[in-house]
């Protein structure tokens, strides 16, 4: 096993003497033997694979930019879109925390699925309303207690213990309205 005609976009070992490869738009098994390779497709996305990840459950995820998130159980991708409720099928990267929390990158911004007592609970999606640069985020990191977001405007530090929900009302300020079809006049309150 010296080369192999594809591009690799990831890989991952899932056992002694076995792992996935995925190519742009193809997932593969190879199971190495007395030195040889025994490589076989076992599925193929209609878009791009963008990250394999395996949970600390064992739990071996496939992120797709397109068509969300399936979980590779046995040999046969099964989409967990509808299941966990993930808000987006752009998916870029992921991570887990110590706490079994899954964080991803999304187009749509830092998606939290929360790990409960039996299982993962509903998803948190939080973007530039919660503090992030960019709603658009592509690579995630934990180091130690501190998950690293970057995003199209940049690379922010999050630490894991951090609350993102937002407690603050937002101030309105208002320079026009509209009642009943006509413009109404608005004072300053202060």
């Amino acid at each position: 096993f010296n080369s192999f005609a594809k591009s690799i976009r990831d890989f991952l070992v899932v056992g002694e003497n076995k792992f996935l490869l995925s190519s742009v738009e193809e997932l593969y098994i190879v199971s190495l033997k007395n030195g040889k390779a025994n490589v076989r497709i076992i599925a193929r996305p209609s878009v791009t694979i963008s990250k394999l990840f395996l949970t600390r459950g064992n739990r071996l995820f496939v992120l797709t930019k397109g068509e969300g998130l399936f979980e590779l159980i046995g040999e046969k991708l099964v989409n967990q879109n509808q299941r966990m409720k993930i808000p987006t099928t752009v998916l870029n990267d992921a991570v887990e925390d110590k706490q079994g929390n899954l964080w991803m990158a999304t187009n749509e911004g830092l998606l939290k699925i929360p790990r409960g007592k039996n299982g993962y609970r509903e998803p948190k999606l939080y973007d530039e309303l919660h503090g992030l640069p960019s709603r658009v985020c592509d690579k995630l990191a934990i180091f130690s207690k501190i998950l690293a977001v970057s995003t199209t405007e940049g690379l922010i530090t999050i630490p894991l213990s951090c609350n993102l929900e937002s407690r603050v009302k937002p101030q309105l300020i208002f320079n026009q309205a509209t009642v009943n079809g006509r413009p109404t006049a608005i004072r300053n309150a202060e």
